[in-house]
């Protein structure tokens, strides 16, 4: 299919459609981030449980192991 230079326009986007879509894309995006992140810290809280050391009494083991 042969089109003449003259018969075919560019595509224009408005720019208020493009910038409400562009919010909307970026709000999506945002909430599946925080939403990632709070589900891999909560299977990383269950996963490790009360087994987990801070870091306070990893030094302690390191200091009273030497």
């Amino acid at each position: 299919m042969d089109h003449h230079p003259s018969l075919v326009r560019p595509f224009i986007p408005d720019p208020f459609v493009g910038y409400g879509t562009f919010v909307a894309h970026a709000a999506i995006v945002v909430f599946a981030m925080a939403l990632g992140a709070l589900t891999i810290a909560a299977a990383e809280a269950y996963l490790l449980g009360s087994q987990s050391l801070s870091a306070i009494e990893v030094a302690q083991m390191l200091a009273a192991s030497n």
